[in-house]
């Protein structure tokens, strides 16, 4: 049973706001197919890729999106996932920490996958420090956050709050924003919107 809006107390809003928002994140770094392009051409997902623009106190502006789903799987790769030495952007914290070897910074992001019992469910064998399983993580810790607070377990509310306030800074914010901007500059040649 899920309970409406209205019976929930604001933090328990926040979070479920909070755990919709790690969730569009995931869906949008999806791997390219037929069905994640017809996803991402919905109104109602450019809708609330607008919305979430909005919240984080950019302007609102059209979704720039390629012309056909030929061109978002080629381009997706080739930001993502292909190049020498390696794509331009990959989605690896990895790729981006420079202080610490690849194999900590995955031990490091398993850590908390198994601290919390999530279980990585990736068909296409990405490695635990992919954004797409960062994002699920972050999404998880808000469900059972909820979960924990619904049935009044306040010590384990707090505990999952740390370790989420906590990976979001150690792991998403130490990366996200550079590779951000690397994407920024990409996307302003690439797919022009109109």
């Amino acid at each position: 049973m899920v309970a409406d809006a209205d019976s929930l107390d604001q933090p328990t809003l926040r979070l479920r706001e909070e755990e919709a928002t790690w969730r569009l994140f995931h869906h949008l770094f999806r791997p390219p197919s037929p069905e994640q392009w017809a996803w991402l051409s919905l109104e109602t997902v450019q809708d609330a890729c607008a919305l979430l623009a909005e919240r984080c106190g950019s302007e609102p502006a059209e979704v720039a999106t390629p012309l056909d789903y030929d061109h978002y799987h080629e381009e997706f790769l080739a930001t993502f996932d292909v190049g020498m030495p390696h794509p331009p952007c990959p989605l690896l914290e990895s790729h981006w920490n420079r202080q610490e070897s690849p194999g900590l910074v995955r031990q490091r992001n398993m850590q908390f996958f198994e601290q919390f019992g999530l279980d990585l469910r990736s068909a296409d064998g990405s490695p635990p420090d992919h954004l797409r399983h960062q994002l699920e993580l972050l999404q998880y810790l808000c469900q059972l956050e909820v979960a924990r607070r619904t049935h009044g377990m306040d010590g384990e509310v707090a505990q999952i709050a740390r370790a989420r306030e906590e990976y979001l800074r150690l792991h998403l914010l130490s990366w996200v924003p550079a590779a951000a901007e690397e994407l920024s500059r990409r996307l302003s040649h690439l797919w022009p919107a109109g």
